[in-house]
């Protein structure tokens, strides 16, 4: 399947070949601990630890629990998730840990995450300055041994706070798709967010939507200033929240096209009311309890989106509302409240709008998070300023990722 999204990909949009490139870089890079350690409620329990790894060079062993790292406790999920962004290769870090009765400390020096070498491209790590003076880790891949102006494709990756680099034990699929466009003759352009893997800044969990938009538009000038690339042909991929970004980046940029996948149009406001009703009708419930349900989720989403107030704000006025929730107070899906607040402002169907230029729609059948219908309203928004302007492409599979 993803040799014919490709393929079609390629079609779609023209290309040329490229020529080779490596650069060295001077930010430290993230840290691995060879283990598997997972959030307790509170602390972190190490599940297991790979033989002569930096957690086993550290002592630690399955069964321990981490009740803090360089004198941070770690109350909450978030915490967990903010302190092991924070660590970097070679920095070492003081553990305090439970095992069994015992409470012992020891020191970890992770170990830095394995960089991508890909057979048949060539992979540059570098670095570029956003204007809020984020210093930001960038990955640019293209074939090996061509030579020439390339078309290139900056990426807009997906809500989560990770790095969208290869998995250090497993075949990543976005990872794999990039990797897959580089070796048919592109330039491919990641940023990683600020805050998240090797990148500077404020922590992934502070920042709002806004301040992330200056990411990728400081990616895009940074990648129209490559030498190696053919900046009459640049492109856009956004992927799952990216996609929702990049007609936003697009306003004003002189770009070839756009590709979306896994993405919204409407209001974030409504995105979320249909994402709470696929939650209850995949969870079992009936069509009677589900519209009840709504009625809560839809007065509680209008306080939190349209009026601004945080979860945490809402239960004050509300304890009802608490039992429905399984977030932090403050956050949802690992990020601030009021980076959905600023993503509900956007109205992303102006943006598509205002562009003129060729869209690619791809949709994951058996995607339950973003709907079917915003996306072919992408294509159709784009094809009532001229025909064939947007494509909508259905896949039998699931390609979203937050």
């Amino acid at each position: 399947m993803r040799t014919y999204l490709i393929h079609f990909c390629f079609l779609f949009f023209y290309f040329q070949p490229l020529f080779v490139f490596a650069q060295p870089d001077s930010l430290p890079r993230h840290g691995l601990w060879q283990a598997e350690i997972r959030f307790a409620d509170p602390g972190i329990t190490v599940r297991t630890v790979d033989p002569d790894g930096a957690a086993a060079r550290a002592g630690l062993r399955p069964g321990d629990r981490i009740l803090k790292i360089n004198g941070h406790s770690i109350p909450d999920q978030i915490a967990y998730e903010k302190i092991r962004r924070s660590l970097k290769a070679g920095q070492p870090a003081v553990l305090l840990l439970q095992r069994g009765p015992d409470v012992l400390e020891t020191t970890i020096s992770l170990a830095p995450y394995p960089r991508e070498h890909t057979p048949g491209l060539d992979t540059r790590y570098g670095s570029l300055v956003t204007a809020h003076g984020d210093r930001l880790r960038t990955i640019s891949t293209r074939p090996a041994g061509v030579a020439g102006k390339l078309p290139a494709i900056l990426f807009v990756q997906w809500l989560s706070c990770s790095p969208p680099e290869q998995h250090w034990r497993f075949r990543d699929g976005w990872a794999a798709m990039v990797q897959e466009i580089s070796r048919g003759g592109y330039h491919v352009l990641r940023v990683t967010k600020p805050g998240v893997g090797d990148s500077e800044g404020p922590d992934c969990a502070d920042y709002g939507f806004n301040y992330e938009l200056e990411t990728y538009r400081a990616a895009l000038q940074y990648l129209r200033n490559m030498p190696e690339v053919d900046t009459s042909r640049i492109f856009l991929f956004g992927g799952s929240m990216g996609g929702s970004m990049a007609p936003i980046i697009a306003q004003q940029e002189n770009l070839k096209g756009i590709i979306v996948s896994g993405c919204y149009v409407k209001t974030w406001y409504e995105h979320m009311l249909e994402i709470e009703r696929r939650i209850s009708t995949l969870s079992g419930d009936s069509p009677a309890t589900t519209n009840e349900k709504m009625k809560t989720w839809s007065a509680f989403y209008a306080m939190y989106l349209n009026e601004k107030m945080t979860p945490e704000e809402i239960f004050k006025a509300h304890p009802e509302y608490r039992s429905l929730w399984n977030e932090p107070p403050r956050h949802q899906y690992g990020r601030p409240a009021h980076f959905y607040m600023e993503a509900n402002e956007h109205n992303i169907a102006a943006y598509w709008e205002k562009l003129n230029l060729p869209v690619l729609v791809i949709y994951g059948e058996y995607d339950w998070i973003m709907s079917r219908e915003d996306h072919v309203l992408i294509a159709d928004i784009m094809n009532r300023k001229k025909s064939g302007l947007g494509t909508f492409w259905k896949f039998p599979v699931w390609i979203t990722s937050w």
